[in-house]
């Protein structure tokens, strides 16, 4: 009896505690943790983490490019980030939750994840079915191949799913009629069988549509979608949201209908199986909800909390919209100006979130399991550059070039990430990308803000143009700039040599090569 008090005296704070911690999204999860991976800051993430957050991100729905998160990024990296933002981003996982996009994200995990795992890897079948119906016929499954052990489910996995589905799907009339010449019963059931795998996602779709509303998918948008229709108009508007492109005819929204139908279908049936309620569907869907999180903050929210880096002035710009449209010095068209100003804006900002991104990472303790382990953000900047530096002085550019190519998308806004643009620019000039080098030292004179006095970036330029392209207009324009600038440049004689014989073929303008190459700049 006194136990029984107690009990009830500490109940209602148990439920409190239970609120609290399911409000912070602490999750009560009894799973196997596996093998430990890595360190961050006080918890450790497994194997299975890893294996999870690969998942999410193969299957993560977004697919247009240039999104900050998360990008080009390897699993590693993802895992790592979606771990140190997630504290950060919860916050304003309200602002995401109850959205058509957070519907139709577990919309899509749902049916998605249970396609994958039961009606493509076991042909509709749970692993219960596949395993039973493997120890009814061991003996002939077996005889398919004598060279396997006797522990061979694994590897007879496909061969069993294939003999489970022709034991309760045999081949309808309709199909059978369709057949061209005449066919023997083994040779129908295989062409049956290629079928129904080239298009696992139609016959399941109107296998479960069918068991559900008792006719076949109609063929018709308006029966699909509508207000009372399993489909809504406002999840076809937000799953055009997540493609790079779209068109909006009406062959094109069925399709787009069809695929929410089939998530849908497949969802519900996944929740009748109880594969939500599996072990690996829960760990993958906590891994998806929270990178789904980071997702919209990463790409949604930190603009606005960031510090912005850098700032455009119109002295260089200018050059970055003659180098793309136009003759220098003529009448701009304002409205492509603003346009590529708005881009190199959205590269500010991506740098000031890289910058943001990377001193999160300096403030955590990161430790992998294993010394050899790590990402593409394991060195700083300087060692980084520091090692590309040394491949490019032993031959090695092509390496070289993805050491500097990732300084320049991860560590712009370092001293180290700004000097690599002017290394990809050497790089892209000796192989013959003039247009790429000029973007590289153009780019080096933008985000560089006022910091430098930028003579020798508009000298190789203007060489660039004047004896590889024979823009002379655009050298030109580019040795102006320095001669404007004469006061703290000193290449400005070298400038007004080279501006008043451009097109000439000189031999003064090999000595001026080699005074330039004197003071460290490579003219080849």
């Amino acid at each position: 009896m006194i136990f029984l008090r107690r009990v009830l005296l500490f109940l209602p704070i148990l439920i409190i505690i239970f609120f609290i911690l399911k409000a912070l999204d602490v999750e009560f999860l009894d799973f196997d943790r596996g093998e430990p991976f890595v360190t961050i800051g006080r918890s450790t993430y497994t194997e299975q983490d890893l294996e999870s957050v690969a998942r999410v991100k193969r299957l993560f729905p977004i697919k247009k490019e240039s999104l900050r998160f998360p990008g080009e990024r390897d699993t590693v990296t993802s895992l790592i980030e979606t771990v140190l933002f997630y504290d950060e981003a919860r916050q304003y996982r309200n602002s995401l939750k109850g959205t058509a996009r957070w519907d139709l994200f577990q919309t899509f995990w749902k049916g998605r994840t249970f396609f994958l795992d039961i009606l493509v890897r076991n042909n509709g079948f749970s692993d219960e079915e596949i395993e039973a119906h493997f120890e009814e016929n061991r003996d002939y499954f077996l005889a398919l191949d004598e060279r396997l052990g006797a522990d061979t489910l694994a590897a007879l996995r496909p061969a069993v799913a294939d003999s489970l589905f022709l034991k309760h799907h045999k081949p309808t009339q309709e199909f059978i009629d369709r057949i061209e010449g005449d066919k023997s019963d083994s040779e129908i059931r295989d062409i049956w069988l290629e079928s129904f795998r080239v298009n696992r996602n139609g016959f399941f779709l109107n296998l479960f549509y069918e068991k559900e509303f008792g006719r076949s998918v109609p063929s018709d948008l308006s029966s699909i979608v509508g207000p009372n229709e399993i489909v809504t108009e406002r999840e076809i508007d937000e799953l055009l949201t997540w493609l790079p492109q779209y068109s909006f005819d009406e062959e094109e929204q069925y399709n787009y209908a069809q695929f929410i139908l089939a998530w849908k279908l497949f969802g519900n049936e996944a929740e009748r199986r109880g594969y939500t309620r599996s072990r690996e569907y829960r760990r993958s869907f906590e891994w998806f909800k929270k990178y789904s999180v980071v997702h919209h903050y990463m790409n949604e929210v930190l603009d606005e909390r960031v510090e912005p880096f850098g700032s455009l002035l119109d002295e260089h710009f200018i050059f970055a919209y003659w180098d793309r449209h136009g003759q220098p010095l003529n009448e701009y068209d304002t409205v492509v100006y603003e346009q590529l100003r708005s881009q190199y804006r959205e590269k500010m900002n991506d740098i000031s979130i890289s910058r943001h991104i990377n001193e999160k990472r300096e403030n955590t303790r990161i430790d992998f399991m294993n010394s050899s382990d790590g990402d593409e953000w394991n060195l700083d900047a300087a060692q980084m550059f520091t090692r590309a530096d040394s491949l490019l002085s032993q031959g090695n550019a092509s390496k070289a070039r993805e050491l500097f190519t990732t300084l320049r998308d991860t560590y712009l806004y370092t001293d180290h990430g700004l000097m690599a643009l002017t290394k990809l620019a050497e790089i892209e000039k000796k192989e013959g990308r003039f247009r790429r080098a000029i973007d590289a030292f153009r780019d080096y004179i933008i985000f560089s803000g006022d910091e430098g006095d930028f003579c020798s970036e508009y000298f190789m330029i203007a060489m660039i143009y004047g004896d590889h392209l024979h823009r002379y207009e655009q050298a030109a324009a580019n040795y102006g700039w320095i001669l404007e600038n004469s006061e703290r440049c000193n290449m400005a004689g070298d400038a007004e040599f080279m501006y008043l014989h451009l097109g000439e073929p000189i031999p003064g303008i090999q000595e001026l090569k080699e005074r330039a190459l004197r003071q460290g700049q490579d003219v080849r």
